[in-house]
């Protein structure tokens, strides 16, 4: 969770693009509760895309989607 470190050492690691996956983001979708699901899950997103924005041209966050329901789910698509 260093992004501009990484971003410095990409070229030393040979990588020209990293797409980054949310590890502490991947229990959110299985938050039994819908409103609290849905509302961890765009909180989560909307800081991945804040905190990794700066580096959007070599990196980029995955997003957690919850997917209890297609309308979820493709709600939750657009957003990101």
């Amino acid at each position: 969770m260093m992004p501009q470190l990484l971003y410095q050492r990409l070229e030393e690691f040979g990588v020209d693009f990293a797409v980054l996956y949310p590890t502490s983001g991947l229990a959110l979708p299985r938050i039994p509760d819908t409103r609290m699901r849905r509302a961890t899950c765009r909180a989560f997103n909307t800081f991945s895309a804040d905190y990794f924005g700066a580096f959007a041209d070599r990196l980029t966050p995955a997003a957690v989607i919850p997917m209890h329901t297609p309308e979820e789910a493709i709600e939750e698509l657009e957003y990101a």
